[in-house]
């Protein structure tokens, strides 16, 4: 998800301040390079196989003693180190098959010199994205991505379930293109051609002088006022 301002995320963060959601991911701050750089692509490869896409949230700690998150962000020298067009370049030349579509926001804390740092990722296109290439223990060459629904975190183990919901994405985006393909070369009509086509019809019955359902109901009003002045003798 996209936020407005400090407020919106920071209140969706205090939402969620006890557990994460399936459509977000809580990190601390850190630099964009070695391991969290590829756990960063990773959890973009999750999120971009859930239904709505999702987001992963910098400058978050967890609190694993009170068992709560809280907003601590990253400094202003980090934080440009998150640049959208590097970090998409990064993941859909070297990991992301196919590409993915991610936006990055740098939101600035309240009465603070920090930054809060948004990365949202949209749903994939038409295909599910799978990891084309392989990085430590971390990422697995061929595997697909997911947000598991039991426990929010990234997973190739998915369940049955989290597979349905992945092939029911794609099914659905399927249709939908061959539908605007079908309207596109006209074996589907689209709604204005429909909206029109009955236009021109009812054009076309008015003028061979079939009444119109305002002239039908008038006719039926008048007979029905005929009708109860001769029943009471007028």
């Amino acid at each position: 998800m996209l936020f407005d301002n400090f407020d919106s995320i920071n209140e969706f963060i205090n939402d969620n301040k006890y557990s994460e959601e399936r459509n977000c991911e809580f990190k601390s701050s850190n630099p964009w390079s070695n391991d969290f750089r590829m756990t960063i692509t990773k959890a973009i490869l999750c999120m971009a196989n859930k239904k709505n896409g999702g987001s992963i949230i910098i400058g978050v700690d967890e609190n694993k003693d009170k068992g709560i998150f809280t907003i601590n962000g990253s400094d202003e020298q980090m934080t440009n180190q998150y640049s959208g067009d590097e970090i998409r370049k990064f993941v859909n030349e070297k990991y992301a098959d196919p590409s993915v579509s991610l936006t990055v926001q740098k939101i600035k804390i309240v009465n603070s010199e920090k930054y809060l740092i948004n990365i949202h990722v949209s749903e994939f296109d038409n295909i599910p994205i799978t990891c084309k290439k392989e990085y430590k223990d971390i990422l697995k060459k061929d595997s697909l991505y997911s947000r598991s629904f039991k426990k929010p975190e990234c997973s190739s183990s998915l369940t049955s379930e989290e597979l349905r919901e992945i092939i029911d994405m794609a099914k659905d985006k399927a249709v939908k293109k061959e539908i605007e393909h079908l309207k596109e070369i006209g074996v589907i009509p689209s709604l204005n051609q429909v909206d029109k086509a009955v236009k021109k019809e009812i054009e076309h019955l008015k003028e061979i002088g079939v009444p119109s359902l305002n002239q039908v109901d008038s006719v039926n009003i008048l007979d029905n006022e005929k009708f109860a002045n001769e029943r009471n003798g007028f």
